[in-house]
This record gives C-alpha cells, structure tokens and sequence, in this order.
C-alpha cells in the first residue's frame, strides 16, 4: 500500500552493531548531505532512519522488486514473542510458489525517531511487480498469520522497485 510517511527506502548493510554511533554521526553531523535530502526528500534521514539486525531467513538474490513490512507489534505483546511469531512457518512456503526469492528478517535495534517505532522490518524479493500482484494472496495470509502479534493499522506496507544497488549482497 502507499503511505504518506515514506517516500523512499535506503538500505545500508552494516557490519556490525558496534558501526551505528559512527552511521549515526555520519547522518546528523553532514550539513551538506542534509541540504541535498530537504532537496529531494520530506523530511531528513536522521529523522526516519531505524537501525537493525538482519537475519537472512530464505537466501536468494537481491532482485528488482522488495516488499517491506514495517511493523509494530500490538502493546498486549511481549517484544520476544512478537519476534517468535515473526520466525519462518510451515505456511510461509507458500510464498516461495508464489515467487519469493529471498527474504530478510530485520529486528529494530536502538531507539527508533518519533512516530517511526517499528519492531521489525521483513523483506519480500520478488523479481518484478506482475509477480508480486501474483503473489498478493501469499502475502496477505502471511500477514494474516502474524495479526496475532502486529498491529496491523500502525504497521506500514511498502512496494518499492531497486533504484541503485551499491557493493556486496546483504547480509
């Protein structure tokens, strides 16, 4: 779905968790660079950037097409059990028939800016838009599956297509 809160997705693969105070510096400290972002984007990076851990859940390319799931898990659950329920299932297989080439588990670590507190990103490859039309009723049972533990109305939905790729396959 669209959202008026983004209006683009970078993603920097990290080598470490120890690398976020220098990212971090990097993204708050670069007047220059933060000229160019008010040029071309609403709002600054440093306000939307949600720092994670990556787990590679099903290997496989990054491809044209990613969806993202930017979600939050309901206040009545415990952030471990949202993780839990957020792990591969049996059901999930599904989205391989349908055409998912690789899929990324991503856990929020470290505060998050104002009104984009997230618990988890996922990522959803699939090799172009046709096949993630194709692949909808997957993905909304996935969804579906995890409503338990995410609070669906505050979590956001993302199609985006790959602009420019830079260095080595994450993670």
């Amino acid at each position: 779905g669209a959202s008026n809160e983004h209006d683009g997705v970078g993603l920097l693969a990290l080598r470490s968790v120890v690398s976020i105070p220098a990212m971090h510096t990097v993204l708050t400290r670069n007047d220059i660079a933060l000229a160019d972002e008010l040029r071309t984007f609403e709002r600054a990076v440093e306000d939307v950037t949600v720092y994670a851990a990556s787990e590679l859940v099903v290997d496989g390319p990054e491809t044209e097409v990613v969806v993202f799931d930017y979600a939050r898990r309901r206040e009545t659950v415990d952030p471990v059990e949202h993780l839990r329920a957020l792990e591969r299932q049996p059901d999930d297989d599904a989205l391989l028939e349908a055409g998912l080439r690789r899929w990324v588990r991503n856990v929020a670590v470290g505060a998050a800016p104002r009104g984009f507190g997230y618990d988890a990103v996922t990522e959803l490859w699939f090799d172009s838009l046709d096949q993630v039309a194709d692949a909808a009723p997957a993905i909304t049972a996935f969804l579906e599956r995890r409503g338990a533990h995410t609070e669906r109305r505050a979590s956001v939905l993302l199609v985006t297509t790959v602009i420019h790729q830079l260095g080595r396959t994450r993670p």
